[in-house]
């Protein structure tokens, strides 16, 4: 495949993009004043992790474990502008396994 029948498509994709762009609806942080305050905030995460490290896995071939972690956060808003933040998390890890045969030969 050629370059050149790359570049229309995506030059196509970039205009269509930044016509569409400046009609979209976007939100943001809001400052007004809550009607309830919210002196007190629980929140809680989970995902995947992963470890990147020398024996963390063979991560050019993609052979690398994924494993769930967890969050917990808590938030004690003192006034407007203040507010003290505690939070704790738990991330499995493990090593990769063992190296592939070429670099062991190495």
């Amino acid at each position: 495949m050629q370059a050149d029948c790359i570049k229309p498509p995506l030059l196509l994709c970039f205009v269509v993009l930044m016509v569409m762009l400046p009609f979209q609806n976007s939100n943001s942080q809001s400052f007004y004043q809550e009607r309830i305050p919210r002196n007190d905030s629980f929140a809680f995460g989970i995902g995947p992790s992963f470890i990147y490290a020398d024996n963390g896995g063979q991560y050019r071939i993609y052979n690398f474990e994924w494993n769930p972690s967890f969050s917990l956060m808590y938030e004690k808003r003192v006034s407007d502008h203040i507010s003290f933040r505690a939070s704790t998390g738990m991330q499995w890890i493990e090593s990769g396994g063992n190296p592939t045969e070429g670099l062991v030969e190495r």
